[in-house]
């Protein structure tokens, strides 16, 4: 279990590890008091080539902050380098769960 304050709320999380249909790997917080979805911290961009251990994570918007919480939780590594998507830029990293 994981504390995750967002400016808007506080929440205890579990990490949820699953694949998008392309097969690639997805990282879903869930509140553990009542089995709600938070947010997904994680994007999938298919045309982006990726190590089979890395995720792209989506640390914008309503996800600001969630990259600094998965790299204090020893979930994510720091950024290995960065995607363009649209009007933001994405950071990738290794998963370290």
């Amino acid at each position: 279990m994981y504390i995750l304050k967002t400016p808007y709320e506080t929440y205890n999380v579990s990490l949820n590890i699953g694949k998008y249909s392309d097969g690639r790997t997805c990282l879903q917080l869930i509140d553990t008091e009542d089995g709600a979805p938070v947010m997904m911290a994680t994007v999938n961009m298919p045309a982006v080539v990726l190590e089979k251990d890395e995720v792209i994570i989506k640390n914008y918007s309503e996800n600001e902050g969630v990259l600094e919480f998965l790299i204090e939780n020893g979930i994510v590594s720091k950024p290995l380098r960065t995607v363009e998507s649209g009007w933001v830029t994405c950071p990738v990293v290794k998963l370290l769960k």
